[in-house]
């Protein structure tokens, strides 16, 4: 240590040549395009395109490994421009990727092409960067940092052929998803956003009364229908009553959320019971939008029975203004002579857009 500083031993090896070991009964000759297999061990690259598993250069000398695996390695090229055997090339053929043709036994006859189109498999092996004649061009192997076609050209930036989103695995550490791949990861995450659901509450609390025409005042255990505690101190929560045969109305106003979705239904929701089973009423709705809208009238499935259940009256995504701003409810329960009706809770639900800048 010098100066009070700490040296670093660093370890490293230029990366122009690199050896890799050999498959056992394979013969790799000197210009051959090299990959390895999914064991890890070299092969011609334009042999076993469906077992390999990157494009790693080209052979620097002939080595036959006529024994086991690994018994020999191969040294390659890693880097730098190949003249390469073609058919029908042009200047246009340069900038598109270059695609070991497989199925040939002879390193002799290698030869490359700039399509994929018609070939049973793809092994993509660089770039063309120049173009020579209708039969040879040269290659940068340097691009080719992996092996198949989409998954090279993904890299290369060339979106004619871009990679696949359902074949990229997705790495999940926090489980955040079922997902395991990067296509269902987006589709979830793209219908999360566009059907998430919005939710607007309305407290009893701010309820009034209606005549038709007017807001006769805030309901209390005085009014028609009569907002009080469900049962004293047995029961503290907040219950709306409509005392038999009694069906004055009651109504609300609230602001809607500007992440509101104007074109798809608006749906209030309604936590009611009955005080016996006789009476089977819906409760009408009518709703106004902003200021001076025409009424737009609804009604809730028949409450039956005395167990709280939830209820729902759908406002039709066609009478939904655009870019509504306000909503104005007002509740009225259909005829019910034997039972009261009563409402513990009331809120909207809503479908929001996606957000926009």
């Amino acid at each position: 240590m010098a100066g009070g500083k700490k040296t670093i031993q660093l370890e490293s090896k230029f990366g122009d040549i690199g050896w890799y070991p050999m498959l056992a009964a394979t013969t790799l000759y000197r210009g051959q395009k090299v990959a390895v297999n999914t064991g890890g061990l070299a092969i011609g690259a334009a042999h076993n395109a469906t077992i390999i598993r990157a494009f790693v250069g080209i052979a620097m000398e002939t080595v036959v490994n006529s024994g086991g695996d690994a018994d020999k390695a191969v040294k390659v090229w890693r880097r730098g421009e190949f003249a390469m055997k073609i058919s029908g090339a042009a200047q246009t053929s340069v900038g598109l990727v270059a695609y070991c043709a497989v199925g040939q036994t002879d390193a002799v006859d290698e030869t490359i092409a700039t399509s994929t189109g018609g070939l049973t498999a793809t092994v993509g092996c660089g770039l063309v960067v120049r173009y020579e004649s209708a039969s040879k061009v040269w290659v940068d192997i340097t691009s080719a940092t992996v092996l198949s076609g989409t998954d090279l050209t993904s890299h290369l930036g060339d979106s004619a052929d871009a990679h696949d989103a359902s074949a990229i695995s997705v790495l999940d550490s926090g489980t955040f998803t079922a997902a395991t791949e990067v296509e269902a990861a987006l589709a979830e995450l793209y219908q999360n956003a566009i059907t998430i659901q919005g939710f607007i509450p309305v407290p009893l609390t701010t309820l009034m009364e209606s005549d038709a025409t007017n807001v006769v005042d805030y309901l209390g255990k005085a009014t028609t229908p009569i907002l009080d505690m469900t049962t004293g101190d047995t029961d503290s929560g907040l219950t709306l009553e409509w005392a038999l045969s009694e069906n004055d109305a009651v109504i609300f106003q609230t602001p809607l959320p500007p992440n509101l979705l104007d074109t798809a239904d608006l749906i209030l929701h309604v936590r009611a019971y009955m005080g016996g089973t006789s009476d089977t009423p819906v409760i009408d709705i009518d709703t106004y939008f902003n200021e001076g809208d025409t009424k737009v009238s609804d009604a809730t499935a028949a409450i039956t029975g005395v167990t709280p259940a939830e209820y729902i009256a759908t406002i039709g995504n066609a009478d939904v203004p655009t870019g509504a701003q306000t909503i104005t409810i007002e509740l009225t329960p259909a005829a019910h002579t034997t039972d009261s009706l009563f409402v513990s809770a009331i809120w909207l639900e809503y479908k929001t857009k996606l957000n926009a800048s």
